[in-house]
């Protein structure tokens, strides 16, 4: 976690608030887009305010330290909400958070929880969040993580100290990473593209050889659809459709791949680390553009209506053509 890029502003925010008599609030909201490293942040910012001596990013000496070095800290808790998780499920894991803070700390002065993927929160536990917030433990300190902090409610937004997140610039991006790790210029860039200049995915895809993996075998289906006949096009898409995927999550790897395109036209770049011809890109901006437009409507459809998988993709390829 010491790799993680910080904005400078929230860095030196969230350091202020490890002496009790500054703090401004016991609970916090950290929000942004995905994939800005805000979970990794708030481990960082638990394990200092944990830390006997609080000091940023933890002593690594003290038993607070050690204890969260070893992954068993008994004052923090994450509790990440999964969509698949609702009603009797989800509730007994709200009490066992209820509980959590009811105790004393045991090794720190503070139990922190942090709650990520909050905007998936249901009417149910968002009632229980209300609660803890409204009537918050004494040496408790709550962080809430969102990437769709506009879905929380109101009456739960308003109890919350907000820290927005947002991109590093691309040449600050590029003397972290050049720092850190131990990188080729020319690959940085494209982990840069990749990543959308996001830290949180960047890092994962350097450190994840499986995920860069998984994301250029994405984009390299999109660039065989759209370099091929309707017939060859329909045999990709039937063996897509067929998997047992996240079609949204494979159609956000082609809206961020088109989009890169369409800024950098770093073409050159992209055919080398892919090795695979992107001439069709390269050669008619308005087909470009209006590849764009259709990714980014067949994104909307996959992630907010239950349509088959196949004729989506059909009907996508067909207005491209």
């Amino acid at each position: 976690m010491e790799k993680l890029f910080l904005n400078k502003n929230i860095e030196t925010f969230l350091k202020s608030q490890l002496d009790p008599e500054s703090r401004l609030a016991q609970s916090l909201l950290f929000y942004g887009e995905e994939n800005l490293g805000k979970l990794h942040i708030a481990k960082i910012f638990a394990k200092s305010i944990l830390c006997e001596n609080h000091i940023w990013n933890g002593c690594d000496k003290c038993n607070s330290c050690k204890a969260f070095n070893n992954n068993w800290h008994p004052d923090l808790k994450i509790f990440s909400h999964e969509t698949h998780e609702v009603g009797e499920k989800e509730m007994k894991k709200y009490q066992d958070v209820q509980l959590f803070l009811n105790y004393k700390p045991q090794i720190s002065s503070n139990r922190i929880l942090i709650i990520d993927r909050s905007e998936q929160m249901t009417m149910a536990t968002q009632s229980t969040s209300l609660k803890l917030l409204e009537e918050p433990f004494p040496n408790s300190i709550i962080i809430v993580i969102s990437s769709f902090a506009s879905k929380l409610p109101e009456t739960i937004l308003s109890r919350l100290l907000p820290i927005r997140f947002t991109k590093g610039t691309k040449e600050d991006l590029k003397r972290f990473f050049q720092s850190n790790f131990r990188i080729k210029d020319e690959d940085l860039d494209f982990y840069l593209e990749l990543g959308e200049n996001k830290v949180g995915k960047i890092i994962n895809l350097i450190e994840n050889k499986e995920y860069l993996k998984e994301k250029m075998e994405n984009i390299k289906i999109l660039i065989n659809i759209l370099n091929t006949d309707f017939v060859s096009a329909s045999n990709i898409i039937k063996e897509l459709a067929n998997k047992d995927n996240d079609l949204n999550l494979i159609v956000k790897d082609w809206l961020g791949f088109l989009h890169q395109i369409l800024v950098h036209k770093n073409i050159t770049l992209w055919e080398k680390h892919l090795k695979i011809n992107l001439s069709i890109l390269n050669t008619d901006s308005n087909f470009l553009r209006k590849t764009l437009r259709n990714t980014l409507q067949l994104q909307n459809y996959t992630a907010n209506y239950n349509l088959n998988k196949k004729l989506m993709l059909e009907t996508f390829y067909l207005t491209i053509k």
